[in-house]
C-alpha cells in the first residue's frame, strides 16, 4: 500500500513506532489462481407416527478461497484488524452430516438437530498479538478442522393465545491435528420466550443466556457469560390487499454490560446497551 509510505518520514518519532511493524509484514503474492470443485448431497426423510419425522442429510462440498482471504493487505474497518491474505490457500473440502428429529401438533412443536462437519483446509483469521498501523494483525490461515454440535427448540401452547418457547444450542470447533479450539466460536446459548397474541397484537418477552467461553484459540481472551432481556411487540392491521405492521423492540432492557465472543472487537467495545426501536412496514397481497 503506497499510501502508508508517508510514515517513513517520521521513523525518528517514538509515537509512530507501531507503524514500523507494517514493514515487517509480507504482502501476499498477487498471482492468478484457478479453483475447480463440485458439491453433492443426499437426503432422507421418514415419518415417525402421525406427528413426527426423521431427516438426515449427507453433503460433500467445495469452497474456493474468497478474494479477501487470498489478497487482502491492509486495515479492515469492520473488524478493526490489519488483514494479511494468503495467496497459497487451497480450496476447502467438507463432509457434513446433519440429523434432525421433528414433532408437531396443534399444541406443541419441537425439533432437535445434531451435526458434524469435517472440513479440510478450513480458512480462518488468526490474531497472534502483532500490531501494524495501530491494529492487530489478522493473518488468514487454514487447517483441517472438525465442527460438531446440536441445537434444539420446543414450543408449547399454554393458553388460548399463549405459547412458551425454549431453545438451546452449542458448537464445538477445533483443529483436527491439535484439538485446539478455533477462534471466535460461540459458547453454549439458550433462549426462553413467551408469545402473547390477541387479534392483531403480539407481545413477546425474551431472555437470552450465554455461558462463559473459556475454550479459546491462541491469544484470544476468555469471554464471560451473560443474560439479556428483550421485548418485542407488533400490531398487524389488515386491509384489503395490504397489511400495515407496526412494531416496537426493546433490547437489553436491564442494560447488561456484555460481550460477544464472536466479535473481533469484543475487547474494545461491548455489545449495545439498553435501547428501543420502532418500525413500520406494509405487505401487499
Amino acid at each position: 500500500h503506497d499510501d502508508h509510505d508517508d510514515h517513513d518520514d517520521h521513523d525518528d518519532h517514538d509515537d509512530h513506532d507501531d507503524h514500523d511493524d507494517h514493514d515487517d509484514l509480507e504482502a501476499p503474492d498477487a498471482r492468478a489462481r484457478d479453483f475447480n470443485g463440485a458439491s453433492v448431497s443426499a437426503g432422507l426423510q421418514a415419518d415417525i407416527g402421525s406427528n413426527g419425522s426423521f431427516v438426515a442429510n449427507l453433503t460433500h462440498s467445495h469452497r474456493a478461497p474468497a478474494l479477501e482471504e487470498l489478497y487482502n493487505f491492509g486495515p479492515h474497518v469492520g473488524s478493526l484488524t490489519f488483514e494479511v491474505g494468503n495467496s497459497n490457500l487451497e480450496s476447502e473440502q467438507s463432509l457434513a452430516l446433519d440429523v434432525s428429529l421433528r414433532y408437531q401438533t396443534s399444541r406443541a412443536r419441537a425439533s432437535f438437530n445434531t451435526y458434524a462437519y469435517n472440513i479440510d483446509n478450513f480458512v480462518f483469521i488468526s490474531l497472534d498479538g502483532d500490531m501494524a498501523d495501530g491494529l492487530p494483525v489478522g493473518e488468514f490461515l487454514q487447517a483441517d478442522s472438525l465442527f460438531k454440535g446440536f441445537d434444539a427448540e420446543a414450543s408449547m401452547r399454554v393458553g388460548d393465545a399463549v405459547w412458551a418457547n425454549v431453545g438451546v444450542g452449542v458448537v464445538d470447533a477445533a483443529l483436527t491435528a491439535t484439538n485446539e479450539a478455533l477462534p471466535r466460536i460461540p459458547p453454549l446459548r439458550g433462549t426462553f420466550s413467551v408469545d402473547f397474541t390477541h387479534q392483531g397484537l403480539t407481545v413477546s418477552p425474551e431472555v437470552i443466556v450465554a455461558a462463559r467461553q473459556d475454550n479459546v484459540y491462541g491469544e484470544e481472551t476468555v469471554t464471560d457469560g451473560y443474560s439479556v432481556v428483550n421485548l418485542n411487540a407488533s400490531y398487524v392491521w389488515a386491509r384489503p390487499h395490504v397489511a400495515h405492521i407496526v412494531s416496537v423492540t426493546g433490547y437489553n432492557l436491564t442494560n447488561e454490560l456484555y460481550r460477544s465472543h464472536t466479535s473481533f472487537i469484543k475487547d474494545l467495545a461491548p455489545e449495545i446497551g439498553r435501547g428501543i426501536k420502532f418500525g413500520y412496514s406494509m405487505r401487499f397481497f
